[in-house]
């Protein structure tokens, strides 16, 4: 055994305590986690200053977004009102003219790839690879909301009939 195993490793541990048995006073203790732990703070404290937000600027970016939600849903709010009390919205007819004269292949494919879609030989696949997503990524909730959603807009055996206010075809 050497010589130097029976000595302290610190000048801490070399000071003892008055009567108490320990190694150190606890005065000193204090003292020396003071002095260890005061840089730790110092440097998070300035990270925290550095990355946060004021609390004026959060509330006035909430406002913002809040603001332009309100004003996203007006604008669908005033969409449906015209929607509900016209025939056609103004500028309908022009625009789909202006669209079907061009002729343009990629118009073409663009307009097929948005409807087909709606067909159950691509949304069905789609429906069940989304839920599947939903299920591997444990959202389970989800999932069964996508499929109970799907399953609403199967073809049933009553389509085709007036309910009043819309007929299905």
């Amino acid at each position: 055994m050497s010589s130097k195993a029976n000595q302290p490793a610190n000048e801490a541990q070399q000071k003892v305590g008055a009567g108490s048995g320990l190694p150190v006073s606890p005065p000193e203790i204090a003292t020396i986690v003071e002095q260890n732990v005061a840089p730790v703070v110092t440097e998070a404290q300035r990270i925290a200053a550095e990355t946060s937000f004021s609390g004026r600027r959060a509330v006035s970016r909430g406002t913002i977004f809040l603001a332009f939600y309100a004003w996203l849903l007006s604008g669908a709010l005033m969409l449906s009102v015209i929607a509900r009390y016209t025939q056609l919205f103004p500028g309908d007819v022009v625009i789909t003219a202006a669209l079907q004269k061009q002729r343009n292949p990629w118009v073409r494919r663009f307009m097929i790839a948005i409807s087909e879609i709606g067909f159950p030989k691509l949304s069905v696949p789609l429906t069940i690879g989304v839920a599947g997503i939903f299920l591997a990524l444990r959202f389970r909730l989800e999932a069964i909301f996508i499929v109970s959603e799907a399953s609403d807009q199967t073809p049933t055996a009553h389509e085709g009939t007036c309910d009043g206010r819309a007929c299905h075809q």
